[in-house]
């Protein structure tokens, strides 16, 4: 980014301290630690290495900081790396937005009446995967969220749920604009101003197309009603957002923050450019834009992207004339799926959490905790609730809602800020040279360079450089799975099939006015929004005859190799009747003996073996008779160096 925006002060002078005790600088602090690393290279030993391509260092101090142009502006002021408001959430909290992804739109209702009274403060209804793809029921019906196909059915999930005071969002994939008419009409219906319901309708065709690897019509249809959208809202005075720019793509498939930037920038831009070539202002579809990210474990790192991504997206309206007001984004945050694990999954909770603490650090608008057991399928009662009470007591017990950007101001989060924005911009150039994000997608491009990423992560996490806990490291090998509830998905799919069958029958549409309401140009929401209240179903209104193909970003988790090796291990003991086992031949007392044997149990329990570790053997002969005795495949000598030739 340019060097020269921002509002340069002069940083207060260094305090005055007591004469017993002086002041010292970096240059200083680094002399006594090499002499201390005593021969040791100061380079390999202190610095670690990011794949975002950042030294960091074990020290940071005023230095790093002084000459960055975004340390002059305050929370609420332009490059936004301190937040978009003045009085961060002291004014309003963020959203509590958690996902319910129910498959029956009345289970869902039961769900959010039941999660709003007790701290959720957003409505959030994620379509499945049958009715993102604006299909028929079939293939994908119940599958990731909630079966929505017509108006009806979004009124059982919004029934007697408070639309005009709750923010309200609806993911509704390649259906965005039958959703938004939807909304439109169920708004008529109950007699509230369309214009006081906040919360989005949020098209983004790049992500569905990414993460599918095709989208189910033309990338410029869906462009088209992009702007179709934006202008309807302008029009009505809504404050609804209407483009989505989801980053959690490239999170899922293992991207470096600075990938996560320069592709979240690479998008909004594309969708800002083509929407103007379409008549909509920039100003307007960048006001109307929500961007999602994913948080993973790296704290610092991830409370630095969000900052950064704020002063990117400032740059962004900057270089379309689009400042002050269209500077600003909303920024919606999920806990990582990459990191999420099958075994010994009650830790996700506490992964959950520290991602939650810098995505709020990081000041987000709204937040989404994942719920620990959303890997074996839709989360239970007691799973939600854990979720979600992660946020309430981030604000009301540790306080984060009191406090005005709690890293603002230390020196390692704004000299980090500062670089991942750099870094994330140039990546940013690079695809506009490429010719934009639909070529670069187009191309795969993009995705060759998560899958690079990914390489280096998994290479890390196998040798254990990185660490799941209950994975690859510190495993429970007696774990037994998670009870879960019976759910019969397939009696919900035929009994919706039947119903829309009656209603197609019996409705007061015909197919010659749905074929003519499908290729109207103007005015599509209000024509869609009387076809539907008329009974006509999503996937009827998306024309899907052409379809955009693209290399797909192959969603990932980290502990999949690992849990292939305990399912191994898991099918071995199915057909023997025994876990593999590895005997710890442990010689000497505790202090010779425990290093080694801890490290080798590390070792073999992540991959599902059962470890006997005895106390300890005074003799070679007491040890080959334990292990004979104790029946294990392979025994491991735990020692030091000097002893183990005896």
């Amino acid at each position: 980014m340019d060097s020269d925006r921002g509002t340069r002060v002069e940083l207060p002078k260094e305090p005055t301290l007591r004469a017993d005790f002086p002041p010292s600088d970096y240059d200083e602090w680094k002399e006594k630690a090499i002499a201390d690393l005593k021969g040791a290279p100061f380079e390999k030993k202190l610095i670690t290495k990011t794949y975002e391509g950042i030294d960091v260092k074990p020290l940071y101090t005023r230095r790093d900081v002084e000459n960055l142009p975004h340390m002059g502006a305050k929370p609420g002021e332009i490059p936004f790396a301190r937040g978009f408001k003045a009085d961060g959430y002291l004014g309003e909290k963020w959203l509590v937005a958690q996902e319910i992804p129910y498959a029956d739109p009345a289970e869902l209702n039961r769900a959010l009446k039941n999660d709003l009274e007790r701290g959720q403060t957003a409505i959030v209804v994620s379509f499945d995967r049958a009715a993102r793809f604006a299909g028929e029921t079939g293939e994908g019906t119940g599958e990731d969220g909630t079966s929505i196909r017509s108006l009806r059915c979004l009124e059982i999930a919004l029934a007697d749920l408070p639309i005009e005071k709750t923010p309200v969002y609806l993911h509704a994939g390649a259906a965005f604009l039958p959703a938004l008419a939807a909304l439109k009409a169920l708004a008529e219906r109950r007699g509230v101003s369309f214009a006081d319901i906040r919360g989005g309708v949020l098209a983004d065709p790049y992500s569905f197309a990414l993460v599918e690897g095709r989208y189910p019509g033309s990338i410029d249809g869906a462009l088209d009603d992009m702007a179709a959208a934006i202008t309807f809202l302008e029009k009505k005075r809504s404050p609804l957002k209407a483009v989505g720019v989801s980053v959690a793509p490239y999170h899922r498939a293992g991207a470096s923050v600075t990938e996560e930037l320069g592709c979240f920038a690479a998008h909004a831009a594309d969708y800002t450019r083509r929407l103007a070539e379409r008549g909509v202002d920039p100003a307007s579809t960048l006001a109307r834009t929500r961007i999602t990210f994913e948080l993973g474990a790296n704290y610092f790192m991830e409370l630095a992207k969000l900052r950064a991504a704020r002063m990117i997206r400032s740059e962004i309206a900057r270089a379309f004339d689009a400042v002050p007001a269209a500077a600003k984004a909303e920024i919606h945050a999920q806990t990582s799926r990459f990191n999420q694990t099958l075994r010994d999954p009650y830790v996700n909770m506490l992964r959950a959490t520290t991602e939650a603490f810098s995505a709020i650090a990081g000041g987000v608008e709204s937040l989404a905790v994942a719920p620990f057991d959303e890997r074996f399928g839709p989360p239970s009662e007691f799973s939600r609730r854990v979720a979600r009470n992660a946020q309430v007591v981030l604000a009301e017990e540790a306080h984060l809602e009191r406090v005005v950007d709690p890293a603002g101001g230390s020196y390692y989060v704004e000299a980090l800020t500062a670089e991942l924005a750099e870094k994330g911009w140039a990546l940013f150039q690079e695809i506009e040279r490429e010719g934009g994000a639909l070529e670069a997608i187009g191309k795969g491009t993009l995705q060759e360079r998560c899958d690079a990423t990914y390489a280096k992560r998994e290479k890390d996490f196998n040798k254990r450089k990185s660490v799941l806990v209950g994975v690859n490291m510190y495993a429970d090998p007696t774990e037994k799975p998670l009870a879960r509830e019976e759910r019969n998905e397939l009696t919900f799919v035929e009994t919706l099939r039947e119903e829309f069958a009656e209603r197609r029958k019996s409705r007061e549409i015909d197919d010659a006015a749905l074929d003519e309401t499908r290729k109207a140009r103007e005015n599509r929401v209000e024509k869609f929004a009387d076809a539907l209240v008329k009974d006509a179903f999503f996937d009827e209104l998306v024309e899907t005859a052409e379809e955009k193909r693209v290399p797909p970003l192959r969603s990932r988790r980290l502990a999949e190799p690992f849990e292939s090796l305990r399912d191994a291990a898991d099918e071995y003991a199915e057909r023997t009747g025994a876990r593999p086992k590895a005997f710890l031949s442990t010689m000497g007392p505790v202090k010779q003996h425990k290093a080694r044997a801890d490290f080798a149990r590390g070792f073999f329990e992540p991959g599902g073996f059962e470890v006997v570790y005895p106390n300890g053997f005074e003799t070679t002969d007491a040890a080959a008779d334990a292990f004979v005795r104790s029946g294990a495949d392979v025994a491991v000598l735990c020692s030091t160096d000097e002893t183990y030739p005896e």
